[in-house]
């Protein structure tokens, strides 16, 4: 008596009109009967409905290091991006979600003033940074790295620093400054340890 109220009265009960509708949404959204979740079969079919990239590598966005010492300023454009497709069938569901979170990079630019015909104490100069910071721009726009949004990640101080941050603020960073959605200061912070080396002089 009791195993036929539960299976007949709560069946009725669990699977009203507003459970009818909401399944029906679920089944819509993920495919299949709704028991396997998002991560069964429905999730697959929507995966292999969006157009995958051909080097299996989805950009999720991109990253500009830039390293200002006294001597040299060094800015590196690397591409943020998940695994897909072929290559994501091995990954265990772990490593999957540990790359969403923290996506793998490649470097995709890099510039320094030196690149540029700057040399020796002219490597440290404000003009050099700011038109090596210019010419990253321009790089960027050329080759199309305008289309994910870009995180700023900056070590050491110096004078390129400031002229890097005059360039964005810019004409010469239009087109890039709309797209920055972080900036991280990455500078090393000395807790003790050995003697430092001594600084380099030029």
């Amino acid at each position: 008596m009791i195993r036929g109220l539960v299976t007949g009265i709560g069946h009725r009960r669990l699977f009203s009109t507003r459970g009818a509708v909401a399944l029906s949404k679920f089944q819509g959204q993920y495919g299949g009967s709704g028991r396997r979740g998002p991560f069964g079969g429905g999730f697959r079919q929507q995966q292999q409905t969006t157009k995958l990239p051909a080097d299996g590598k989805l950009t999720v966005g991109y990253v500009l290091h830039g390293q200002f010492t006294r001597n040299n300023t060094i800015l590196t454009l690397t591409r943020r991006y998940r695994r897909v497709g072929k290559k994501a069938e091995h990954m265990s569901l772990m490593e999957q979600l540990i790359e969403k979170v923290r996506p793998q990079q490649e470097v995709k630019l890099s510039l320094s003033t030196g690149q540029l015909g700057y040399r020796n104490t002219k490597q440290g100069e404000y003009e050099a940074a700011f038109q090596t910071a210019a010419r990253m721009f321009k790089l960027m726009e050329e080759r199309g790295y305008t289309d994910k949004e870009l995180e700023l990640v900056f070590r050491q101080f110096a004078d390129g620093r400031e002229a890097f941050l005059n360039a964005l603020n810019g004409k010469e960073g239009n087109k890039i400054r709309p797209l920055v959605s972080r900036v991280t200061d990455g500078t090393r912070i000395r807790f003790g340890g050995s003697r430092p080396p001594n600084k380099r002089r030029l």
